[in-house]
């Protein structure tokens, strides 16, 4: 009953947190941002594409299996959760209605729900934007099969298109790859906001995120490293993409320690958060007074 209870309230915060982020224009300006990034990107493969058709999870496959670009789409996320740890009056009505510990675990799992909604969103808005020639077959598009394949130097040098995914079109469906680049990109994710997330629990709100962002582009430096062979596997950018893992016929041989990896680094966190929170502070908030 009691462990029910505590579900309950956690629940009840998670609700109340992604009704405050509703509301909040920070928020719409981080969607608009990865929006927009994320249609330039299309509006080339279209380019490219020349009026042929694609599938319909290309797009967004081509895009979040482009290290150096999703560091833009990965900004737009961090911008509608850069208020983190979310402590305002209204959070310290809730703990001292409920408790510290059900106030962390709503907002964990506030936190993944926006996670996947936001990648959910950029996937919507790069379907529709290419609906009048996509499809839903799946199959991969000739334009992305002579693009992973061959790699012509014109797609780079008109469009600013590439994709090393030779692997991935011989081996894997169009489905399966949109799943997997979409939990990769998802717990990656998770694992940057939950840094960011600690880090701002201390009140300097400013320095997890700035931590969240150092720890990509970082990540961005290991694999176009000259040694990228040596180190990049080091790169938790790395262990995101699908393009860089090992595929071969018997499927992506390599997950599974991509999945452990984030998924202990998660389980990590949210152990360390259960002994930070009992410490947090929530009088003083981003520098704001007390209530």
């Amino acid at each position: 009953m009691k462990y029910k209870k505590g579900i309950l309230l956690a629940l009840s915060v998670c609700r109340e947190q992604l009704r405050s982020e509703a509301g909040n224009t920070r928020v719409y300006l981080g969607y608009l941002l990865g929006i927009c990034m994320a249609l330039l990107k299309t509006c080339d493969y279209l380019r490219y594409c020349n009026g042929s058709t694609i599938q319909m999870f290309e797009p967004f496959i081509l895009i979040l299996n482009d290290y150096t670009y999703s560091v833009f789409i990965m900004l737009g996320l961090l911008l509608t959760v850069v208020d983190s740890p979310f402590i305002d009056g209204h959070s310290i009505y809730i703990v001292v209605r409920s408790s510290r510990r059900n106030w962390y675990a709503g907002i964990m799992f506030s936190i993944l729900l926006q996670t996947v909604f936001y990648y959910g969103i950029i996937f919507l808005s790069t379907a529709l934007f290419s609906i009048r020639t996509a499809y839903v077959q799946n199959t991969w598009s000739q334009s992305l099969y002579v693009l992973g394949t061959f790699q012509p130097a014109s797609a780079l040098e008109e469009y600013g298109l590439s994709f090393s995914g030779k692997d991935i079109l011989a081996y894997l469906t169009p489905g399966c790859t949109f799943f997997l680049t979409f939990l990769l990109n998802a717990l990656y994710s998770m694992f940057l906001i939950y840094a960011a997330f600690l880090i701002n629990l201390n009140g300097r709100w400013i320095l997890g995120n700035v931590m969240a962002i150092l720890i990509h582009l970082a990540g961005t430096v290991l694999v176009k490293s000259a040694y990228s062979l040596l180190i990049g596997k080091y790169s938790l950018l790395a262990h995101s993409q699908l393009v860089l893992h090992h595929i071969t016929d018997a499927g992506v041989t390599d997950l599974y320690k991509s999945v452990l990896l984030f998924g202990g680094l998660l389980l990590i966190e949210f152990v360390l958060g259960t002994f930070l929170i009992k410490k947090a502070d929530f009088v003083i908030a981003r520098g704001d007074k007390e209530t």
